[in-house]
């Protein structure tokens, strides 16, 4: 099964310490070890970077949720893939609580997979296929229709601790920036709890 999101607070789109002369970067892997505030991260690609994590950090995780948990007016995140006419299926769906509503409103363009988008907002229609259901997805300036399938991966944010960066565990690292010695920082991680982990 898809390892899982976010975030995303996912998913959560944060950007500090960028300049005209830095891009953000989403940083996916398994943390390979943690020292303080800085971790080793093996990256999906199977590359070791480090990662330090900024002043005011928060860490977020994941908890394993149904389709039966999105209810008409829930605000979700989903990466999808575009398909014939327009619509798109996801790969995976995040239900945000209501304090996160409205986080990162609209669509855009995903790093998940080649040609995925990220599309966060209110469920604004649910409509039952023979392929899945059909979410509507409503935000300023846009709508979406999303197909979610039997068996994809549909999680809810929940707050983290530090206590929940070990070793081992999947790590989704948002907006992360390159310093000058060749680490990363970042504000903002979601890390894997009870079997669930971040997007990979």
């Amino acid at each position: 099964m898809r390892q899982i999101l976010i975030a995303l607070g996912t998913f959560a789109f944060l950007i500090t310490g960028a300049t005209a002369a830095t891009h953000p970067i989403m940083i996916r892997g398994k943390i390979v070890t943690v020292k303080g505030d800085d971790l080793s991260i093996k990256t999906r690609g199977g590359k070791t970077v480090e990662l330090k994590l900024a002043e005011g950090y928060s860490v977020g995780t994941v908890k394993k949720a149904s389709l039966s948990d999105i209810k008409p007016n829930s605000y979700i995140g989903t990466a999808a893939l575009p398909q014939p006419g327009g619509v798109l299926k996801a790969l995976e769906v995040n239900i945000f609580p209501a304090s996160q509503r409205g986080v990162g409103e609209g669509s855009r363009a995903w790093n998940l997979a080649p040609h995925s988008r990220m599309t966060n907002a209110p469920v604004t229609g649910m409509v039952k296929g023979a392929k899945g259901d059909v979410l509507t997805l409503t935000y300023k300036g846009g709508e979406k229709k999303v197909l979610v399938s039997p068996g994809t991966p549909i999680v809810m944010d929940e707050p983290g601790a530090k206590s929940d960066m070990k070793p081992g565990v999947g790590i989704l690292a948002f907006a992360a920036v390159k310093t000058a010695d060749g680490s990363y920082k970042a504000k903002r991680i979601i890390v894997g709890k009870n079997g669930v982990n971040p997007p990979q």
